[in-house]
């Protein structure tokens, strides 16, 4: 064969590896930027079932609350605290009000939230001042107070005598690159 057919032969390859590699590139990027949204996305997951399952088995929400800070301490890729500028952990329960003017209605007689994300809760916002402090965080007056009351989420109902157990945790995703399609703030939640 020629010289020169194989030096084109060369150039053409070289064309197309500088062609293809950049996409393959974008690719693999991509396919770590998405494997570890949902790795963190997994974590949370496992801070917010414990923490609402620790406060489901008569644990106190700082109970939870200091379980979460320990995981998430130990080496978890979310930062989780009270000084977090990248996270806020809500910590909720709910009941019917038996008495005055939410009677029937569920409330939310003990939350303590912990974070510096300003994120909503999907049962509502009433203000910090509404509950009591540590370890309970228990509402000052949750038969008469209408900022306690709780939008639960499509499909969940409360009887008399029972109470919905929910965390939920907010954080601002770490990136690896900037993919752009994936959100910025990875959000969990659990129920019990």
């Amino acid at each position: 064969m020629p010289i020169h057919r194989r030096r084109r032969r060369a150039g053409q390859t070289l064309a197309e590896v500088a062609i293809v590699l950049p996409i393959l590139f974008m690719m693999i990027f991509g396919l770590l930027e998405l494997g570890w949204a949902i790795y963190q996305s997994n974590v949370m997951r496992g801070y917010v079932r414990e923490a609402s399952n620790i406060i489901s088995r008569n644990g106190t929400i700082e109970d939870a609350e200091i379980g979460v800070i320990a995981a998430a301490a130990a080496g978890g890729p979310v930062d989780v605290g009270p000084d977090s500028d990248s996270s806020t952990l809500i910590i909720s329960v709910v009941t019917l009000a038996s008495t005055g003017d939410n009677v029937d209605q569920p409330v939310i007689i003990q939350r303590h939230a912990i974070g510096r994300l300003e994120k909503p809760s999907v049962l509502g916002d009433p203000p910090a001042s509404a509950f009591g402090g540590a370890p309970d965080y228990n509402a000052l007056h949750p038969s008469d107070d209408g900022r306690l009351m709780a939008t639960l989420p499509d499909g969940y109902t409360l009887k008399a005598g029972q109470s919905l157990f929910v965390t939920e945790i907010y954080t601002r995703r770490e990136r690896i690159i900037d993919v752009g399609e994936l959100p910025d703030v990875l959000y969990a939640s659990a129920f019990f």
